[in-house]
């Protein structure tokens, strides 16, 4: 009974740190010594629980002792079952130390067996000497064995170092992603011209089998934006809305809701942009929502709520459904001061974060670059930091950390002095807990998984750094500047990323091991053809037979900026 209820609740405990992973990945109870210790704890109690049975039961009856046959049996099937159950895992290679299901699987087998040794020293001690001691109980034994597994599996966990050197060598035996060239850009059900001149710096959004793009057309002096909606499968062209020929060239985003499709206007120099609400299935406009400010961010829908930074203007709150204003965030703008806010926000609870960037065309009055914090109902700052650099991108939100990207220069040219970081902050409070200066700015959204975060650079840097100590883990060239958003396969159940995608803006598109950095396949094709990707890709998952599919789209122009396509690169993740 003991150890059978140590076993249920610590599989339990297993499986609910499993599940709530992600959110508790930023907390001490989602690392692995944690769970490990809860087990450890657990089973201490298991077994004062066992042995106090037994003395009560020993006080009653001195000679009771449990069915021999009955016991035999259970140990034996539970043994085999431990058996196959290693067996199975070293089969299939080797688990880490780290492991916690391994290390689990372990202890208790080890228990298992300890209770199985017994049995057999009982049975040969009763057979020579009737007059035997006391019997023991196994439950009892079974708990004391792997009591003592869990403490020796816990004293000999390896410290930080050898974690990252774990970490290193797992990357080398993990399934690889192979790219499907035959699928390629050659083919041309994977890549779509738009029908204009022009460029694509939008990112792409994909939902329920249509891609939603959007594209800065220019055709001579006149420069205007559309949007389209694409057949996933087919790229065929299935709307397109550009209000009339009076929409401002696009940089924003696409955010898709149900059957919306909300999406802002307009280039940094640009005034009077406006926030549209579309219908999804047909691109008729529903409503738009004036500002006198440029719209480049990206909105974030929320809790019936429209969110979405509106450069000289700060950040507008509107109604998802009607279009009307609820808030504006600051109020009013004081000269020297102002609040600029070209980068999306992102939403977390009833928490809006977003960095603020400058206005070049004032260099004397560039306004105060920031990192914010605001309450979504209201408005109201919640908390402010200061920041040395602009903050282009939006922000990532993990467990109960905010992670900025920072850096001047832009999309397309250095700054005369280029500098970059990337910060972490308590999501809660606004304090830093790391920094991490690079060479030239990162201009997109740091990446985030459960040990790493991966940020590109203007020097043609994909950066991987520790998600808890900022420590650089490591860096990937990739020939030209990165101001693309990097992108994860990344699974929060188990908190492992498969792969981390990479654009180069010169043309050069990877899947890099996040383990090593190392490419598991490279795509330079584009490379050639005077492209320029500043698109964030978005990936589309499917599985089937040989392994998980994974669709990369993303916007690229060619020839110096003058023909705008969407492009789609497939591979497949299986086993080595």
């Amino acid at each position: 009974l003991a150890f059978i209820t140590v076993l249920s609740t610590n599989s339990t405990i297993y499986l609910i740190h499993w599940w709530f992973a992600g959110s508790l990945a930023s907390s001490w109870w989602g690392t692995p010594g944690a769970l490990l210790f809860v087990m450890t704890l657990l089973t201490l109690l298991g077994t004062l629980w066992a042995w106090r049975r037994h003395l009560t039961a020993f006080q009653a009856d001195p000679t009771a002792e449990a069915p021999a046959t009955t016991e035999r049996r259970v140990l034996l099937m539970m043994s085999l079952g431990s058996a196959a159950a290693i067996g199975y895992y070293l089969l299939t290679g080797v688990p880490a130390r780290t492991d916690v299901s391994w290390n689990m699987l372990l202890a208790f087998s080890i228990g298992i067996w300890g209770g199985g040794v017994y049995k057999i020293l009982r049975a040969a001690l009763v057979r020579r000497q009737p007059g035997n001691p006391a019997p023991l109980p196994t439950e009892g034994v079974m708990l004391w064995t792997t009591l003592l597994a869990f403490v020796g599996i816990v004293a000999t966990q390896p410290g930080q170092a050898a974690v990252r050197a774990d970490d290193d060598a797992a990357g080398e035996g993990r399934p690889i992603a192979r790219l499907l060239e035959d699928r390629a850009l050659e083919a041309s059900f994977i890549t779509k011209e738009f029908p204009r001149g022009g460029m694509v710096v939008s990112s792409p959004r994909v939902t329920d089998n249509v891609v939603y793009a959007a594209v800065a057309h220019q055709t001579g002096l006149s420069k205007t934006g559309c949007v389209y909606a694409l057949d996933a499968k087919t790229l065929k062209i299935l709307w397109s809305f550009s209000d009339d020929e009076e929409m401002k060239p696009i940089i924003s985003s696409p955010w898709v809701v149900g059957d919306r499709v909300f999406i802002g206007e307009g280039f940094h120099d640009d005034k009077k942009c406006k926030l549209y609400c579309l219908d999804a299935k047909s691109g008729k406009k529903l409503w738009d929502f004036a500002t006198t400010g440029q719209t480049e961010s990206s909105p974030v829908v929320a809790d019936g709520k429209v969110f979405i930074g509106a450069g000289n203007d700060g950040v507008y709150c509107v109604d998802s459904v009607g279009g009307q204003k609820i808030w504006q965030f600051p109020e009013s703008q004081i000269s020297g001061a102002a609040l600029r806010v070209c980068a999306p926000p992102v939403i977390a609870g009833k928490r809006l974060y977003v960095g603020t960037g400058i206005d070049r065309n004032h260099p004397d009055d560039p306004g105060e670059t920031a990192l914010l914090c605001l309450d979504t109902d209201s408005g109201k700052e919640v908390w402010k930091v200061k920041a040395d650099l602009p903050a282009w991108g939006e922000p990532t939100v993990f467990g109960d950390a905010v992670y900025f990207g920072l850096g001047n220069g832009d999309m397309f040219e250095d700054a005369k002095t280029p500098a970059g970081a990337v910060v972490c902050l308590d999501a809660a409070t606004g304090a830093q807990r790391w920094r991490h200066d690079l060479p030239n700015g990162v201009i997109g959204k740091p990446a985030v998984d459960r040990a790493r975060v991966y940020a590109g650079a203007r020097d043609g840097n994909c950066y991987c750094l520790g998600r808890l100590d900022g420590k650089l883990r490591w860096s990937k060239s990739l020939g030209s500047p990165i101001v693309a958003n990097p992108v994860l396969d990344y699974a929060a159940a188990c908190g492992q990323t498969s792969g981390v995608f990479v654009l180069a803006s010169g043309g050069q598109v990877a899947c890099l091991d996040p383990f090593t950095g190392k490419a598991h396949w490279s795509y330079e094709k584009l490379v050639g053809l005077n492209a320029y990707l500043g698109s964030s890709p978005a990936l589309v998952l499917t599985q089937e037979a040989d392994g998980d599919h994974r669709r990369l789209f993303f916007g690229v122009s060619l020839s110096n900026r003058s023909v705008p396509k969407l492009v789609c690169l497939e591979d497949v993740l299986a086993e080595r």
